[in-house]
């Protein structure tokens, strides 16, 4: 077995916000070395200009350069589709405010099932 095997799997189409894209935001990786698969998914893919939203179409096959290019001597298998859609998309103060109050919620739901028992009959123990 191969240790220095990294395998990429891509979506059809991808949405992310921040403008520096990295291949672990589009893609998932696995290695048995889990070194090989944190530094590949580290590598940028690519760089937004501006704060407007769009679409940019990769191909497996940049990916791979990018990946060989950064580390010669690893052996990439990709699974899943050849070319994919990521969609980068702006993220406004309103969204960012909204999200962090769903999150509060969720643990305020969460850490009252816990405590006291949900009615519904879940256990999260």
């Amino acid at each position: 077995m191969k240790t220095n095997v990294v395998y990429v799997k891509f979506p059809q189409s991808a949405q992310v916000v921040k403008k520096n894209i990295y291949i672990q935001d589009v893609a998932e990786v696995f290695s048995f070395d889990s070194m090989i698969a944190k530094v590949v998914g580290e590598i940028l893919l690519y760089k937004v200009k501006g704060d407007k939203n769009e679409k940019i179409i990769f191909s497996v096959m940049k990916v791979i350069n990018l990946i060989q290019k950064e580390y010669p001597g690893i052996w990439v298998e990709v699974i899943g589709e050849t070319d994919f859609v990521t969609k980068k998309e702006s993220i406004t103060a309103e969204q960012e405010r909204l999200k962090g109050s769903y999150c509060f919620y969720r643990c305020s739901i969460y850490h009252y099932d816990v405590q006291y028992g949900c009615q519904c009959g879940r256990s999260f123990s």
